[in-house]
């Protein structure tokens, strides 16, 4: 799997998700059923779905749902088995003046 230059913000944006999905859901499912739905995307997007029963929510399938690629970087397994590279980039090159020319 590859997350791009960091992978941090792929896993960030899987907790968002989640978090959203679940703190909708909170209203009709006690604390004890969104535990059992677990932490993928695609289970909790379906189930908030089918709750929400709004056929336009699935133009957003893919948007929601791609981020749960990220979800192995919840744990560090898979980067202690295989490596991960992180890049960072300081991409401030402007000079800024201040002051009369």
């Amino acid at each position: 799997m590859t997350a791009g230059l960091n992978p941090i913000c792929g896993n960030l944006l899987h907790h968002a998700i989640e978090c959203m999905l679940k703190g909708a859901m909170v209203k009709t499912r006690t604390l004890q059923e969104l535990k059992k739905l677990g932490q993928g995307l695609p289970q909790l997007w379906q189930t908030f779905k089918s709750d929400v029963g709004d056929p336009d929510l699935s133009k957003f399938n893919v948007a929601v749902v791609a981020p749960d690629n990220y979800e192995d970087l919840r744990y560090p397994d898979d980067a202690l088995k295989n490596g991960m590279e992180s890049v960072v980039i300081d991409a401030w090159t402007t000079t800024i003046k201040i002051g009369h020319a």
